[in-house]
């Protein structure tokens, strides 16, 4: 690789906020892949829905997505899936998955920290990534 090339791919590192050395402690190093945010364009809109669904993220990550512990390990490839109904003609489909090569941790903090930026950030939801995890 050129010393050029090099050059780019840590200027491209900094400006996207990643940090240069991963953390280690028993967790794999997390996704090269920048935080990516996409709002789906379809799909109902959340509308006066939108508190409720926010309740249900928080029940989501401490039911499901992480535990009352504070945090939980995922393996690599791991996904789980919430669903609730938010009326009689609207659910919230919550997914999480550990797209890293290796095993993750994943805080309660994070778990709702990415899910409520695709309510309110997303008038319809979206998709993000962050850190090797997708939330959906």
């Amino acid at each position: 690789m050129y010393p050029s090339t090099l050059i780019s791919l840590f200027a491209a590192t900094l400006a996207s906020g990643m940090a240069l050395i991963p953390e280690v402690l028993g967790r794999a190093a997390p996704s090269i892949t920048p935080i990516i945010d996409t709002c789906w364009d379809t799909g109902e809109k959340w509308g006066a829905q939108g508190a409720l669904a926010m309740n249900f993220a928080a029940q989501a990550c401490n039911d499901a997505f992480v535990g009352t512990s504070g945090s939980r390990t995922w393996q690599a490839g791991d996904v789980i899936e919430q669903c609730y109904n938010l009326d009689s003609s609207k659910m919230v489909d919550f997914t999480i998955a550990n797209e890293n090569s290796g095993a993750a941790t994943l805080t309660s903090d994070d778990c709702y920290t990415y899910l409520e930026k695709q309510i309110h950030g997303c008038g319809q939801g979206g998709y993000q990534e962050n850190a090797g995890f997708q939330f959906k």
